[in-house]
């Protein structure tokens, strides 16, 4: 069929109820002194900016891509950074 394998990804995201996020909650974006934050589809947003959590991110994206034959990658970036 011509067709070849690809994954779907969105790594910047992180669920609230997560190990990741359990064990790294102040790895995520978050206005300071604001109580308030968008928790659409129960996620936030990682905080890029951060040394460990670029580190955090390319291992596990490392480790996965390197685990099969993958063609193609998509990465869904579909949410706003800001509250």
């Amino acid at each position: 069929l011509g067709m070849e394998f690809g994954i779907w990804v969105e790594p910047e995201m992180v669920n609230v109820k997560s190990a990741l996020y359990k064990k790294h909650p102040a790895w995520c974006l978050n206005q300071q002194g604001r109580n308030f934050r968008c928790e659409g589809r129960n996620q936030l947003v990682l905080d890029f900016s951060r040394a460990e959590v670029q580190k955090y991110v390319e291992e596990k994206l490392e480790a996965l891509l390197s685990s099969s034959n993958i063609e193609y990658l998509k990465w869904d970036m579909n949410r706003h950074l800001t509250e």
